[in-house]
């Protein structure tokens, strides 16, 4: 019913909720089988104030101080950095040094002169999540973190070296102490099959990006090619709690996480729950089973 004291100043047509929070769980599914599932509390009422409010956007501007935001920014990009992995299916990470200490702008022009060098001697597009890290013990020196898909043969471990080191403005035949930088490639080897192995290069590499920020404003935190991360889907529920919402959404999607300790975290201090399902290695998932 109508109440002039909730709709004063409201337009006719202006959204009121019975209720300020609602419980969404958004799932995101990956072409290689397996999906996330995040359940989360959203204020509607506050989006729809928001929404309301038809104030002209302006530039970014950088805001000192605003430490809430940083951190903001940090795990959406930490999120993206381990979806964008996972969908790419990587199963090898590949470190990049310099011998130089050089800027970030130019380690990432030198990134680029490498991938497309690559690009154009492999035929094809070279696929990656990469990410800067400073130096332990020398913040200045910067180092990049890559993941990629497939082993690399001989001769490909070869072109990837050669293309480094004239990305950073050398011949690419230098050795030993003349060589401008360092190239490393690891396998990662876990239990559990692909998938399992995903996951740890996912966290593994996104876990940089929470580290201490050496973007600055306004820039990304990581350099990734196009990866097409499928759109991800919402469902609302009916509950009124955390508890209630993740026993809502296995109720009625008939989901239960393989593994409580590594598949399921609830945190504590806010209303946000996380899943996922991994595909088992001898069976291949095709759809998301709702």
């Amino acid at each position: 019913p109508y109440s002039s004291s909730e709709y004063s100043g409201r337009a006719i047509n202006y959204p009121l909720y019975e209720k300020p929070v609602h419980f969404r769980a958004k799932v995101q599914e990956f072409s290689g089988g397996g999906f996330e599932v995040v359940i989360s509390s959203v204020n509607l009422q506050r989006h729809a104030d928001r929404a309301s409010m038809h104030v002209p956007r302006g530039p970014r501007t950088e805001r000192k101080g605003d430490q809430e935001s940083i951190e903001k920014a940090r795990r959406r990009a930490k999120r993206s950095v381990r979806l964008k992995v996972k969908e790419m299916g990587a199963d090898h990470l590949i470190t990049f040094t310099t011998r130089a200490t050089i800027s970030r702008d130019e380690l990432k022009a030198a990134w680029g002169r490498f991938t497309d060098n690559v690009s154009y001697h492999m035929k094809r597009k070279f696929e990656y999540v990469c990410v800067c890290e400073p130096h332990p013990t020398n913040p200045d020196h910067l180092h990049l973190h890559a993941a990629i898909r497939g082993r690399l043969s001989s001769r490909e471990m070869v072109l990837f070296r050669r293309c480094w080191y004239i990305a950073l403005g050398a011949t690419g035949k230098e050795k030993g102490a003349a060589a401008p930088g360092g190239f490393n490639i690891r396998h990662i080897r876990v239990k559990g099959g692909a998938h399992r192995r995903m996951d740890k290069i996912a966290s593994y590499i996104s876990k940089y990006i929470t580290k201490e920020d050496c973007a600055g404003f306004n820039k990304k935190r990581y350099w990734a090619s196009k990866i097409n991360l499928k759109e991800a889907r919402a469902y609302w529920l009916k509950a009124v709690s955390i508890k209630e919402a993740v026993t809502e959404f296995c109720r009625e999607f008939d989901f239960v996480p393989a593994d409580m300790k590594q598949d399921f975290f609830q945190a504590r201090n806010i209303d946000l729950a996380w899943m996922r399902c991994v595909p088992d290695p001898g069976g291949i998932w095709s759809h998301v089973p709702f």
